[in-house]
């Protein structure tokens, strides 16, 4: 089932045409932090960035962590229906890829399809008070939030974030320096929708952040 990767990643390069550029510019520019860490620059988006999936394509929403021009983050929803030779395909997907160095958590899952195995990287889901830090594994700049449907005629299911609102973290760079920080995201179960919540990143570089800090 070696084809399953390479239609994922062909798929995926269908996003740039459907592509949502935001940058951010719908979030509260100014640090919403009211208590805690002042050092703690912490944003919600209100409202919430929905993205719904269309038919066989996919759209996207870039983030630009720190308003500095410079996107950090895009998320990506999209699905595939079709049928080939007696078989059928219709699954959707959620994802989040760093752009310009930027990085995130991530883990391998092995994924089984009629009796095969293959691995795919997902997203970690965080939840609130876990750590992002210089010491956090696996650092890959994609992960998959999740994929749900039927491919070769065989359910598929993978992904930490179907049906579950929790954190993706991720490191960028600002003037040279490392950051680390945690987005807010809710995937439907379907993985054919998302929405983003909020974000933060700390502001001294080098520093831990942990999911929900504000």
């Amino acid at each position: 089932k070696k084809s399953f990767n390479s239609k994922i990643a062909k798929y995926s390069l269908l996003a740039g045409a459907a592509l949502v550029t935001l940058n951010a510019c719908k979030k509260d520019d100014n640090n919403d932090n009211d208590n805690n860490d002042p050092n703690i620059s912490d944003h919600d988006i209100d409202p919430d960035l929905s993205l719904t999936a269309p038919t066989n394509n996919a759209d996207s929403y870039l983030l630009d962590v720190n308003n500095d021009g410079t996107n950090d983050l895009k998320f990506s929803t999209g699905t595939y229906i079709y049928s080939y030779y007696g078989y059928t395909y219709d699954y959707g997907y959620v994802e989040v890829e760093g752009l310009n160095n930027t990085k995130i958590v991530t883990s391998q899952q092995a994924i089984s399809i009629n009796g095969s195995t293959i691995n795919k990287t997902v997203a970690n889901a965080l939840s609130e008070g876990n750590s992002v830090s210089p010491s956090s594994t696996i650092w890959s700049n994609f992960g998959y939030l999740g994929i749900k449907g039927t491919y070769y005629n065989a359910p598929i299911s993978a992904g930490q974030f179907l049906a579950q609102d929790k954190y993706v973290g991720f490191q960028f760079s600002a003037s040279g320096s490392t950051h680390y920080g945690w987005v807010r995201v809710s995937v439907a179960a379907d993985a054919k929708s998302f929405s983003l919540k909020e974000y933060a990143y700390h502001t001294v570089a080098n520093e831990a952040i942990k999911a929900g800090d504000k």
